[in-house]
């Protein structure tokens, strides 16, 4: 004789028994005699109290309407074949969707018209340019991203038509899109002296830059016949991880105009600039706005005045200010 208990067979849900004696002939409820039988690993552990009648085994109607419903093997392969389809095209019109890179440089051009334009006007003025060719981009890819959708609802899809589209549109998009990348790469190194408006500006940068490395690799994938949804996932992935991991570095890069643009300044100058008014503020114990605003010492690096009088011509330089500090600075000026 050996010591056992006993349950009901709706409290011995989630159990398991090496050896059962099961009393299911009185079943009244969906479910029960599956439960019971199910509760012993083998089938040699089960003994039965009771015989088990057809009467004591009930359906489910939602149950049995349900696998009457269900579709065949045959049916789910298919299906499972047009979503595949529809994913890929989804996520190629995706890649030439420039919705958010839009939005991106109308946010920038709004904190560039208010904190910025007075300081660095040849830049907004590039920007309202961008913005002018993302307009007119917007309405070529919406064209292009019906097209692809007609592609997608034909019977058989046309592979070689299909790849010289793709390979076409990679070829007009591309270059601008690198173009615009590169602008934002070199305005996230601009000097910004308000600190407020460098980390909305920062943040904005940052997720534009994010957006165009996105679509750049993208479209490069296609060029190169990598395109997947998997390897597109993968872009997004490791894009999304590359920006948070150097937005930092993006931030601290020292990059001004180019020789010869509207503006342009002397970079060296510019440099020993920075490096005296820092020396200033740290030694005065002041903000460094105070001691030259940097749309002052941008103008300075672009004007390079030798005399005081050059030096009290720039805005933002009075009497005042060249009591304290021009000597020092015309000084720097005067070796270059």
């Amino acid at each position: 004789m050996r010591i056992a208990w006993a349950v009901t067979i709706h409290k011995s849900q989630g159990l398991t028994f090496d050896k059962v004696m099961i009393d299911a002939g009185s079943a009244f409820a969906f479910g029960q005699v599956y439960v019971a039988l199910s509760r012993c690993r083998t089938l040699e552990g089960i003994s039965l109290d009771s015989p088990i009648h057809f009467s004591s085994i009930y359906s489910d109607v939602n149950v049995a309407e349900f696998n009457a419903g269900r579709p065949s093997t045959c049916d789910v392969m298919n299906s499972l074949e047009r979503e595949e389809r529809s994913y890929i095209f989804e996520c190629l019109r995706d890649v030439f969707c420039l919705d958010g890179i839009y939005d991106r440089m109308q946010w920038l051009r709004k904190l560039w018209r208010e904190h910025l334009q007075n300081v660095y006007e040849p830049e907004y003025q590039k920007i309202l340019c961008y913005i002018q060719k993302l307009e007119e981009n917007r309405k070529i890819a919406m064209t292009f991203q019906a097209q692809l959708s007609r592609i997608e609802t034909s019977e058989d899809v046309d592979e070689a038509y299909l790849n010289e589209r793709l390979g076409k549109a990679v070829g007009y998009f591309l270059p601008s899109c690198e173009d615009m990348r590169d602008f934002c790469n070199k305005l996230s190194g601009l000097e910004i002296d308000n600190k407020e408006a460098r980390k909305k500006v920062q943040e904005c940068l940052g997720e534009a830059l994010t957006d165009f490395d996105i679509m750049c690799s993208a479209m490069d994938s296609i060029r190169e016949g990598l395109f997947s949804p998997e390897a597109y996932a993968r872009i997004r992935t490791d894009q999304l991880l590359k920006d948070r991991s150097v937005k930092q570095v993006r931030r601290l890069k020292k990059i001004v105009r180019e020789d010869g643009e509207q503006g342009a300044v002397n970079e060296v100058l510019r440099e020993r600039l920075q490096q005296w008014r820092a020396g200033r503020f740290k030694a005065d114990n002041v903000p460094a706005y105070t001691i030259m605003h940097q749309s002052t010492l941008m103008d300075i690096a672009a004007l390079v005045p030798k005399t005081r009088e050059e030096l009290l011509a720039i805005k933002g330089f009075g009497k005042a200010k060249y009591e304290k500090y021009g000597e020092e600075i015309l000084a720097i000026t005067s070796d270059f």
